[in-house]
């Protein structure tokens, strides 16, 4: 294949000085606005485990593309490309890569981020976002494969794997449905659907987190769930250390994944119906909240929504809906059932709750680590729950 030479424009460049610089190795570090990557499509052989775009972590780096205006630099790690040649030139702040063989040359790691992206490139509507790509040089033809096996592989067998060899796992799995245990939801680090031929799009960290946000034996209305949105590693600690407590929910773990997509669903509608009402254009909204209209397949119910929303807005209306749980003989029920709390007022309550945060932050992030957010829906819901108790008894 001949040469290609690839040029893009950079916001900040840098040649890295490393101890084997003198022997013609080298690394650079170039910070670029999403807009203005590279396109190399046709340079991604490299990569030894290239990425697809359905899966949990793809979804999440377009959330966070979408919605972090400044995290999302920092929170992701960027592109590798290896390189023949690399030249900048200052006057212009272009950076310029040589490419010669797509066995050795290309994008070695990143390609999740890559794939996202390029995807979603033209429909951003946030004004700029950045991304950090190191460029490596130098290298010899049998020295290529494994550098690129050394950034795709992780010496440290994942905690989530780790659970799941322990069978920790196996009595939220007997808990759910065939199809979400065994087609949906990946319980060790990587799982493939035999079936349908993808990897399973939904990690068990997610799954524990929502279950974290349902858990009442942690968590009341002076102590909210916050640690859902911000850690999933942490929630799986706590799911560990109190595993318990979390055995106590499985009884209706289906009905909890099933109302996460209701909950999701609605927001969507009646957040654009809030909108609608107070005749605010969708771009300037979603310039401050981050809600956009997009496709998005929910897997735990088969269902399609009509909007991208930030986990940080959802998360504390389901949380609230742990207020409509009652134990009994050791276990949790539904006092309530959520379908029905769904068709009360109380959602547009809920979300009205959220808008006013989401609009007073301006940060998806700041909103989902509010813990003043989450003990407000939360008593909402509480005053939901009374009310609807006290009409069934009159009834």
């Amino acid at each position: 294949m001949k040469k290609v030479q690839i040029t893009f424009k950079a916001y900040s460049f840098r040649n890295l000085d490393n101890p084997f610089s003198s022997k013609g190795y080298k690394n650079y570090n170039v910070i670029v606005e999403v807009r203005n990557i590279p396109n190399l499509d046709k340079w991604r052989r490299v990569n030894v485990r290239d990425a697809k775009l359905s899966g949990n972590v793809p979804e999440k780096i377009e959330d966070s593309l979408h919605s972090q205006e400044i995290l999302f630099y920092f929170q992701n790690r960027g592109l590798l490309i290896i390189a023949e040649k690399v030249t900048f030139n200052p006057e212009t702040s272009n950076v310029t890569i040589t490419l010669s063989d797509p066995d050795l040359h290309g994008l070695a790691d990143g390609g999740h981020t890559y794939s996202v992206i390029k995807e979603n490139v033209d429909k951003l509507e946030l004004e700029k976002q950045y991304v950090n790509i190191e460029i490596q040089q130098g290298f010899a033809k049998d020295e290529i494969p494994f550098v690129v096996e050394g950034v795709n592989t992780s010496n440290q067998v994942k905690e989530q794997s780790m659970m799941e060899m322990r069978g920790e796992f196996d009595g939220l799995r007997k808990a759910l449905s065939p199809h979400l245990a065994n087609d949906i939801i990946s319980f060790s680090e990587y799982e493939w659907d035999e079936k349908n031929q993808r990897p399973k799009p939904v990690s068990v960290k997610e799954v524990i987190a929502i279950h974290t946000l349902m858990n009442k034996d942690l968590f009341d209305e002076t102590a909210q769930p916050v640690v859902a949105y911000s850690s999933t590693a942490r929630c799986l600690a706590l799911f560990s250390d109190h595993r318990k407590t979390y055995e106590k929910l499985y009884p209706v773990s289906q009905q909890i994944l099933e109302l996460h997509d209701a909950v999701y669903l609605a927001f969507g509608d009646a957040f654009h119906q809030a909108a609608q009402r107070e005749g605010k254009k969708y771009g300037q909204l979603y310039k401050v909240t981050g809600v956009r209209p997009a496709t998005k397949k929910l897997w735990f119910t088969n269902k399609t929504a009509k909007y991208a929303i930030p986990t940080a807005y959802y998360y504390p209306i389901l949380s609230a809906f742990r207020a409509f749980l009652e134990e009994h003989r050791g276990k949790y029920q539904w006092a309530v059932d959520p379908q029905d709390v769904l068709k009360t007022d109380l959602l547009t309550k809920l979300v009205g709750q959220v808008r006013v945060e989401a609009q007073e932050h301006q940060s998806p992030n700041k909103t989902g680590k509010s813990s003043s957010l989450y003990s407000n829906c939360y008593a909402k819901a509480e005053t939901a729950y009374v009310k609807m108790v006290k009409s069934a008894m009159v009834v």
